[in-house]
């Protein structure tokens, strides 16, 4: 089995079955796709179901609500593949997106291949592209030197990407409640000798009305948030990396938290003492 393509599914009834149709329609075909059905209560285990009866490399696994964090690192347990790619259920994926995030893996010798996306805005109804045909290329970095894209918003989430299974021995992603992806991301990047970049449309990424990433903020969010930043400084400065730009978003976050919350008058909650906290220590000591 060459790749595993992992899939949370949690209430996403109408948006499952063309995402699942996106990855079965692959050029490429030695797969197999893993649905953690994260204790959906719509149609969503139904539609699994029916996609896992129909095609053999469907596998279907369910378990109790426990988030999307917990949801793939389930899938991580049961994945086969020699590489894994993350799919989220309300997404789409071009016919090739498999075809060249492996032959990339083959051709550069990577244990990460990051492919690019376009985006859809449900509201609206509207499609960006970034990339043109003028722009398709592979690019190939070595010994870190591609955490220096780290701060750009396409090399954050784990979806679009392809890892050689190795990596995961020792990662797994927390659990949190949002931003589990930029806890771990960085992780992948340094334990890779080699990140191939596939600038091309792979992965169809769709925004819409509810999703997590669109609701307010919430405490927890913004605690999952710090938290990730911080565990991010951490591996950084553990693999003696460059933190110019690591401290630069954790200050504009932490500053942007703290005028958060206290125009809500949130200020006797921890996370807001913690935010000052830093924040008093980075005027202090900060370079």
């Amino acid at each position: 089995m060459k790749i595993s393509i992992i899939v949370p599914v949690y209430n996403v009834e109408g948006y499952l079955p063309a995402c699942l149709e996106s990855i079965l329609a692959q050029t490429f075909s030695d797969f197999e796709v893993i649905l953690i059905n994260d204790g959906s209560t719509d149609r969503s285990a139904k539609i699994c179901r029916e996609f896992a009866q129909k095609d053999e490399r469907v596998r279907l696994v369910t378990q109790e609500n426990k988030g999307q964090a917990l949801a793939r690192n389930r899938g991580l347990d049961y994945a086969q593949g020699e590489y894994i790619t993350f799919d989220d259920a309300d997404d789409r994926v071009v016919p090739h997106y498999l075809a060249a995030l492996y032959e990339a893996a083959l051709a550069q010798d990577a244990e990460v291949v990051v492919g690019e996306y376009y985006r859809y805005e449900e509201e609206g109804n509207q499609l960006f592209y970034h990339i043109f045909e003028k722009d398709k290329r592979v690019e190939v970095f070595e010994n870190n030197d591609f955490l220096s894209k780290f701060s750009q918003v396409l090399f954050t989430p784990v979806w679009g990407k392809l890892f050689k299974a190795d990596l995961f021995k020792y990662v797994r992603f927390p659990d949190l409640s949002a931003h589990e992806d930029n806890f771990v991301i960085q992780k992948l990047y340094l334990l890779a000798n080699r990140v191939a970049y596939v600038v091309d449309n792979l992965y169809c990424y769709q925004t819409r009305l509810g999703s997590v990433m669109r609701t307010e903020k919430s405490l927890q969010k913004i605690r999952d948030y710090v938290t990730a930043l911080e565990e991010q400084y951490f591996d950084l400065m553990l693999a003696q990396q460059d933190l110019t730009a690591v401290n630069e978003m954790y200050q504009v976050a932490l500053t942007n938290y703290k005028n958060f919350l206290a125009e809500r008058e949130l200020t006797d909650t921890g996370i807001y003492l913690k935010i000052c906290q830093r924040l008093e220590m980075i005027a202090k000591y900060g370079r």
